[in-house]
Formats: structure tokens, sequence, C-alpha cells
């Protein structure tokens, strides 16, 4: 009896050992783990990629950034032609109505004030005894204007007025004994109003334009005051 109790005892202390030991390992190989899996998440965080910048704008938002960095203010070249003559009937009836053709540029289309350049030229037969039948009036005109755009979107009424110099020469004839002069220079002060409409770039312009003078030397007893209507088309940049 007290040798199956001594093998009893030996036995219990064996599987105490054993499981004493199993546990002990246990422990060691989770601490192991636990210091190895905190090395790799680090080394996973180190090598996950940077957040990536947002991509810059792009489409109708960007490109109209760009145009107002580039072209802040507008900038529009125009050229086109119209219809005009002389408002004193004295001068109207020894001269048909005008032809012209217009270059006209302007800064600040997308402001409420803009300023403009132009180079208008004019032809129109003359009707008057004493020089030939063919004979014709070349007008020449330089015009410098402050422009007040009312809207600054893309339908734009506006208003003009400014300073301009015209030379009138007559050609087409060898004797002149008329009343119409050979050539004249006067001063012209330009008043207008008129339509703009934009898009894309592409200007669309109507105007009707009045230009009260001085230097009335060119026609006997006449003003050389101006009316005209003209149409351009032109690239805004």
């Amino acid at each position: 009896m007290k040798l199956i109790t001594r093998i009893l005892a030996t036995c219990v202390a064996l599987v105490g050992a054993v499981a004493l030991a199993d546990e002990g390992q246990t422990k060691v190989q989770g601490e192991q783990n636990a210091d190895c899996a905190q090395p790799q998440g680090q080394q996973q965080a180190a090598v996950e990629p940077a957040a990536q910048p947002e991509p810059m704008a792009s489409g109708p938002a960007a490109a109209s950034a760009d145009q107002t960095t580039l072209t802040r203010v507008g900038v529009a070249v125009e050229a086109g032609g119209g219809v005009g003559g002389f408002l004193d009937s004295r001068a109207a009836i020894r001269t048909s109505e005008q032809g012209q053709w217009t270059l006209r540029g302007v800064v600040g289309t997308r402001t409420h004030f803009a300023g403009e350049l132009a180079y208008i030229g004019s032809a129109q037969g003359v009707e008057a005894v004493g020089v030939a039948s063919n004979a014709s009036l070349i007008g020449t005109t330089f015009e410098a204007a402050a422009r007040f755009n009312v809207l600054t979107g893309a339908l734009q009424p506006y208003a003009v007025g400014g300073l301009g110099w015209t030379h009138y020469g007559l050609t087409g004839t060898t004797v002149n004994t008329s009343d119409v002069g050979n050539y004249a220079n006067v001063m012209t002060f330009p008043l207008g109003v008129g339509l703009s409409y934009r898009v894309r770039g592409l200007v669309l312009d109507g105007r009707f334009s009045l230009h009260p003078t001085f230097g009335q030397d060119l026609i006997r007893n006449a003003n050389l005051s101006t009316w005209d209507i003209n149409g351009k088309v032109g690239f805004e940049f």
C-alpha cells in the first residue's frame, strides 16, 4: 500500500512539473510573438505609402482660373465694318453714305471701366459739280476712348466717349472746281452705345456712334460731324 501511494505521489509530482514547464514555455512564446508583432506593425506603418496630394483642378474651373490669372481685366481685338455718313444735310447732299472698316483694341472687357484704341477707315462717293463722277472721299480716323461696361458678364451693354482725329482726302479726280476741298483734318469727339457678347474667347459687338467735329474746312459751310452703325467680330485674351 505504501508503495502504491509513493508511486501515485511520484506520478502527481511529475505531472505537475510537466504542467508548470509547459505553462512557462507557453508564456515565453507569447511574449516573443508579441515582441515580433510590434516591429512588424511598425514596419507596415513605415512602408505604408504617404497620402497623395490632391490632384490639381481640371476642366472649366481650372480654365477659368487660368484665364483670370493671365487676362484678369480682359483684352480683346476686334475687326469689322459698317455704314455711316455726314449729319449736316449740306455735306450729306454732296456725298454718298460711307462704307467703313474698323480695327479696334479694348482693354478691360471684364471690368466696368475700360479703354479703347481704334483705326477707322471710310470711303464715300462725291456728288458735286466740278469733280469727276468717280471721285471718292477717303477718311482715315484714329480714336482713343474711355468705355463704361454696364455689365461684365457674357452679355455686355456699354457706352463710350473719347477723342479722335480724322484726315479726309479727295481721290479719283484731276480737276476740282467744286466747293469740296481736296483734303481736310478734323478733330472728333466720338460718343456711342453698343452691345457686346462674349463666349469662349469669341467677341461679337454692335455699336451706334456719333462723331461731333471741329475743323469744317472740307465742304463749304458744312459741319463734318458723322454718324455710323458698325459690327465687329474679335477674340478676347
